[in-house]
């Protein structure tokens, strides 16, 4: 409903390289789980934010997080939660792309 409005909202997609063929929502980065795991490790082991994948992930606007299912997002938001963002800036796209009736490019 949100991005029906219009409202800037960053779309997340959490999915491995591979699923990306299959399609994505428009406009939606794309970095995979594996990734931002190995960019908080860093973070927490000294490593600036700016040096990393996370850089890409603004903390000052929502997020919606996606991958397939649900479950792999559900993962990175709690990462994401760790490393600094704030929790309510987080959304889990509800059952990924499985349920994703939008439009994929």
């Amino acid at each position: 409903d949100r991005l029906d409005a219009g409202e800037p909202i960053v779309l997340l997609d959490v999915r491995n390289p591979p699923e990306w063929a299959g399609g994505t929502i428009p406009g939606a980065i794309r970095l995979p789980k594996p990734d931002i795991e190995q960019a908080v490790r860093a973070l927490r082991e000294g490593a600036s934010r700016e040096g990393t994948t996370l850089a890409a992930i603004p903390r000052d606007r929502d997020v919606v997080v996606y991958c397939q299912s649900g479950m792999r997002s559900s993962a990175v938001i709690r990462e994401l939660v760790g490393a600094g963002y704030e929790a309510s800036r987080l959304l889990n796209l509800e059952q990924g792309m499985s349920a994703w009736a939008g439009e994929k490019v």
